[in-house]
């Protein structure tokens, strides 16, 4: 599988050593704002190239995949490129945008071509057996998901709603169809001004989704990187199961209980060798991309919940979707 990269920042190199060191594909082109950077990244891979535009790289390339990881202010530019230029599959690093605005661009060029979204965290293998379990009955019926993040909404919100939705689709419960949230203080995700510490509770059928970011965001035991305090709670009439990103996880049901271990970046690395292993099944195999939870069509509606967390705490009022 040939994949070319815009941008060549640490999230390129990452990328690049999970698809190559699994052998399922070639680094063939990179583009960066910084030419200097691109042609270090290229000149350290064994088939790369830079270039000196999008378009050029695309054309040149060919590539199977283009991988969009750039700085976030540029990603819709560089989306509309790369489709232009012929690209048919598109890694799109998190958050797909910054503005609701943004977000409808990019769910109208999903229609164009295959956008997968690069939020990699439901590849993990313990969040695969997870939702295996889930999706079996194993914890009974879903009651409520609790999700939450020592760190702002845009910085890891897009991973907690990736993690809690894709779960609460295991279980055949329902997308929110509103959310109600309160926030408190003010953080910079970028150039961006966002809410720092926030509570929601958004409707998953007859279950509920509570999301928490910043200090009101319940600790993780043994954790002490502000960046690794994320969690997941599952609650069903039968089991319920706690993962955290870094601290292991745990699962109670009427069997009895089950840990087991969470790290990062080992998970992390594993996580996006198994995102691309998904997708050169779809691009080199024919398979289908409804397989892959992350695709534009499921990512995009998790995006707009997002912005309507946001919206929520602006306003103080409940947001429909």
């Amino acid at each position: 599988m040939k994949v070319a990269f815009v941008g060549a920042g640490p999230r390129a190199v990452s990328q690049a050593e999970a698809l190559m060191s699994a052998g399922l594909g070639d680094v063939v082109g990179v583009w960066n704002r910084s030419p200097e950077r691109a042609h270090t990244l290229a000149n350290s891979l064994p088939y790369a190239s830079a270039h000196a535009t999008v378009t050029e790289m695309v054309e040149a390339t060919r590539p199977d995949v283009v991988s969009i990881v750039t700085h976030p202010a540029y990603r819709i530019r560089a989306l509309r490129d790369a489709i232009d230029a012929g690209a048919r599959t598109i890694l799109l690093e998190k958050p797909i945008a910054l503005t609701p605005q943004e977000l409808a661009e990019v769910r109208a060029m999903g229609e164009e071509c295959l956008i997968v979204v690069n939020t990699q965290y439901p590849w993990m293998t313990h969040w695969r057996e997870i939702r295996r379990l889930v999706a079996e009955g194993a914890l009974g019926e879903i009651r409520s998901i609790r999700a939450s993040t020592g760190v702002d909404l845009f910085e890891q919100g897009p991973h907690l709603l990736s993690l809690a939705l894709s779960t609460a689709r295991a279980a055949g419960l329902p997308d929110p169809s509103w959310i109600l949230a309160a926030g408190d203080g003010e953080a910079s995700f970028g150039d961006l001004t966002v809410p720092a510490h926030t509570t929601a509770v958004a409707d998953l059928g007859a279950a509920r989704l509570q999301l928490l970011t910043g200090d009101v965001s319940p600790r993780v035991p043994g954790e002490t990187n502000i960046f690794y305090q994320q969690q997941v709670e599952v609650t069903g009439s039968e089991g319920r199961v706690w993962v955290s990103l870094n601290q292991g996880w745990e699962l109670w049901t009427s069997a009895g209980v089950r840990r087991g271990v969470s790290a990062w970046p080992r998970d992390d690395i594993q996580s996006q060798a198994d995102l691309f292993r998904d997708l050169r099944s779809v691009v080199i195999d024919g398979g289908s991309p409804d397989a892959i939870p992350t695709r534009m069509s499921v990512a995009g509606a998790d995006a707009a919940l997002l912005f309507a967390w946001r919206e929520s705490i602006d306003t103080g009022r409940m947001v429909m979707l």
